[in-house]
């Protein structure tokens, strides 16, 4: 039996599947509206209640995420 994650966990996971999904599919970090968009809707699915300032920092933590993985910095 699974033991119940929490949100956070669950955030966590969500930004390791997105970002993986976007290095594996070879889509690039330079296409900044729509990294910005995914990494918006990111935030808000974590922080549903947070304000803009929560919203905007979890998003540029997961396109920072994003870029060193995309450009091998950092492994999954």
């Amino acid at each position: 039996m699974q033991s119940a994650c929490s949100p956070f966990q669950q955030g966590q996971d969500l930004a390791r599947r997105l970002i993986l999904l976007g290095v594996l599919s070879g889509w690039p970090i330079t296409d900044c509206t729509e990294a910005h968009e995914v990494a918006m809707r990111y935030a808000r699915y974590v922080a549903p209640r947070g304000g803009p300032e929560e919203v905007r920092a979890i998003a540029a933590g997961l396109l920072f995420r994003w870029m060193l993985y995309s450009t091998g910095r950092v492994r999954m």
